[in-house]
């Protein structure tokens, strides 16, 4: 073997060989080397909860055209599958299942949850020479990714980790439907909005949507009129200030830092509290709330105090005492959710921002709707209708979309 380059590539996102723990909003210093000079280079992202937060990424490329246990060729456009049991790793805990080579350059790639089955689709660019594959994918690898290759035989790749690790790929016909990301249609973008605050969620009260927002040196409640789109004059929030969802015309709030939600009428005056310590007996402290008007079941989504692990409370709330009625395990990057049609709606705080559903009967996530590419960061939804909105914000200003998805 010759070898031809040592390159140093940052990746800005969690995607590594093997089975790394949890994802999420964790910040990376990566090191960019170049003739032994380091750069750095701050990113949102930790490639494997690294120790050392400047990590260099190494990947030793050599030209083997005569390789002992295949051969090398130009990499053909093709749909591969993987079939090793070891995985990349991607946001939101999902391995690379597909990789689809097409005829224009452009690349898939196809990322799914080992055990509750939402996907990450990426799209991205690819070039080839004999023996190495650079991969192009602005949401998941803008710095490229350079990986050598070979070709066991006519139906099967395999793509090498910088370790010496290796994944296995088949070629197949093409991409399965159940791997296919699908799109929601814009029905309306009401943009020059203002500025919702990262934590908040979006509630829906029958006549306008409504999120925290920052206002003059205090957080306030944004609402937005549903028909127009329209800001309307604020109220102020109250502590705990981030609104999830609507009881009628109350309002539930939680945190993300303390044990405690609270429902509270338009004017501020306390309607219900629910302490997940003292009433339910599982310290637990929320991030995500929202509630389910059709069954009065209020669901809680944060991190056990005992575990640090990740978890969704459905609680009985609308009678004292409070009721937990079930604990389901769900460690995901959860930004918001919303009960609609017997199912959870989520947004998840990846990259690519996907909503996904959760069934919790089956406890399993069946449909991944991706949404619009832009440059929009999205923090809350609610449905209305039969239509699902968003908030989120763009260059400093709040954006509310109105979107359909198909079941």
């Amino acid at each position: 073997m010759n070898r031809i380059a040592l390159f140093a590539i940052p990746l800005t996102l969690a995607l590594v060989f093997g089975c790394p723990p949890r994802g999420g909003d964790e910040n990376l210093n990566q090191n960019e080397n170049a003739n032994d000079n380091a750069v750095n280079d701050n990113s949102a992202a930790n490639v494997n909860n690294a120790a050392d937060e400047n990590a260099n990424v190494n990947f030793a490329v050599e030209n083997d055209n005569e390789s002992e246990s295949g051969y090398v060729a130009a990499l053909a456009p093709a749909v591969w599958r993987r079939t090793s049991s070891q995985s990349m790793r991607g946001g939101g805990q999902t391995d690379l299942d597909y990789l689809v080579l097409n005829d224009d350059s452009t690349a898939d790639l196809h990322f799914r949850h080992p055990d509750l089955g939402f996907l990450l689709c990426y799209d991205g660019l690819f070039m080839t020479t004999p023996g190495v594959v650079l991969l192009y994918v602005s949401d998941l690898l803008p710095g490229g990714l350079m990986a050598q290759y070979e070709l066991l035989d006519d139906n099967t790749l395999r793509l090498f980790s910088p370790e010496g690790q290796s994944l296995e790929f088949e070629r197949v016909a093409e991409l399965p439907d159940e791997y296919r990301c699908q799109d929601v249609t814009v029905v309306n973008t009401f943009d020059e909005l203002p500025s919702p605050q990262d934590q908040t969620g979006l509630a829906y009260d029958g006549t306008h949507f409504w999120y925290t927002h920052w206002g003059s040196g205090a957080s306030e409640l944004q609402p937005i009129d549903r028909t127009t789109g329209e800001a309307e004059a604020p109220i102020a929030a109250p502590t705990p200030p981030y609104v999830h969802a609507c009881q009628g015309t109350h309002f539930w709030f939680c945190s993300g830092a303390t044990q405690i939600v609270v429902r509270r009428s338009p004017d501020g005056t306390p309607q219900d509290e629910v302490d997940t310590n003292a009433d339910l007996g599982t310290p637990t402290e929320i991030d995500v709330l929202t509630y389910d008007s059709d069954a009065h079941r209020l669901w809680l989504y944060g991190r056990a105090a005992a575990t640090g692990t990740y978890r969704l409370l459905r609680v009985e709330s609308d009678a004292e005492p409070d009721v937990l009625a079930d604990v389901y395990p769900l460690d995901i990057d959860m930004a918001a959710m919303a009960w609609h049609d017997g199912l959870l709606w989520i947004l998840l705080d990846t990259n690519p921002p996907v909503v996904i559903t959760f069934d919790r009967e089956s406890l399993t996530c069946p449909n991944t709707y991706a949404l619009p590419p832009g440059e929009t960061n999205w923090f809350g939804l609610a449905w209305a209708g039969d239509s699902l909105y968003l908030i989120g914000k763009e260059a400093g200003d709040g954006v509310l979309l109105q979107a359909q998805v198909s079941p």
